[in-house]
């Protein structure tokens, strides 16, 4: 078969709740690139073999510790900061 253009892309809710199913489709499904989006807390989670193998990793931030306190979150930004470090 001829090389593949396909580009798969997690995203949604934060798919490294998924750890095991994203690790299973990256072994299974040939595609040109592999892309996340995470909100980082997790990155740790999935190991520096997979998370190397990703073209592009968008790390979304929704506000700093005073805004998330706010709006009632507890604030992602310190620990995706922390965990991305992984990239």
């Amino acid at each position: 078969m001829g090389e593949t253009h396909c580009v798969l892309t997690f995203y949604g809710g934060e798919p490294l709740l998924c750890v095991e199913e994203i690790k299973r489709v990256m072994d299974n499904v040939k595609a040109a690139h592999f892309v996340i989006q995470i909100n980082g807390v997790f990155l740790h989670c999935l190991g520096t073999e997979y998370v190397n193998r990703f073209h592009t990793i968008l790390v979304s931030v929704d506000g700093d510790e005073a805004l998330t306190d706010f709006t009632g979150e507890k604030a992602p930004s310190e620990k995706s900061s922390k965990k991305s470090s992984i990239i």
